[in-house]
Parts: structure tokens; sequence; C-alpha cells
């Protein structure tokens, strides 16, 4: 089964993207820090086909995270944002695959 990494601070964001990736039968790890993402996309037994990154992380910069994701894995990298267009550039600059305003 298809394995979704997913990075949101808020339980009820992880909970209404994880529900409906489900109706869809793809797998969901919900996970709340940066860092758990890292340690995810470091797992060898887990095979995962997309990372869902939802908005800004108090912890790390965006740009910092995915370039930290890129370095790990090479894997499309979706990001859930508020930011203006000028800003969705950057972050598609940064390594972005699909930003979903």
């Amino acid at each position: 089964m298809a394995q979704i990494l997913v990075l949101s601070r808020d339980n009820e964001t992880k909970e209404q993207i994880s529900k409906h990736l489900k109706m869809h039968q793809l797998d969901v790890v919900t996970v709340s820090s940066a860092d758990a993402v890292l340690t995810e996309l470091s797992r060898d037994e887990i095979i995962y086909f997309a990372v869902i990154v939802d908005g800004e992380q108090p912890e790390i910069d965006t740009a910092q995270l995915i370039e930290n994701i890129r370095e790990i894995s090479k894997l499309p990298v979706v990001m859930l944002t508020k930011k203006s267009d000028a800003d969705m550039i950057t972050l598609f600059e940064n390594g972005v695959d699909v930003c979903v305003k």
C-alpha cells in the first residue's frame, strides 16, 4: 500500500488529511515536527511515496526543512500554505513540487 508522510502541528488537520487520503486507499503516517519527518524518511523499513507539509514549522525555516528532506529523499513534497504567490515561487525554487493554497 502507498505510504504518505504528513507533517502538521495541528491534530485536526492531520486527521482531516489522513481521512481523505485513506478514502483513496493510501496508508498515512502523521508526524508533528520537522525532526520527526527527517527521522521517518531515514527509516529503511518504510517506503513513502510523498510528503505533505502543512504550513510553517516553528523549529525550522521552510527552505531549510525542504533542503533537509532533499538530502534524504527525492520524494514529491506537497506544501499546504497560506503564503503569497511570490512566496510560493520561492518554495518551488527551494524544491517543493506542489503548493496548495
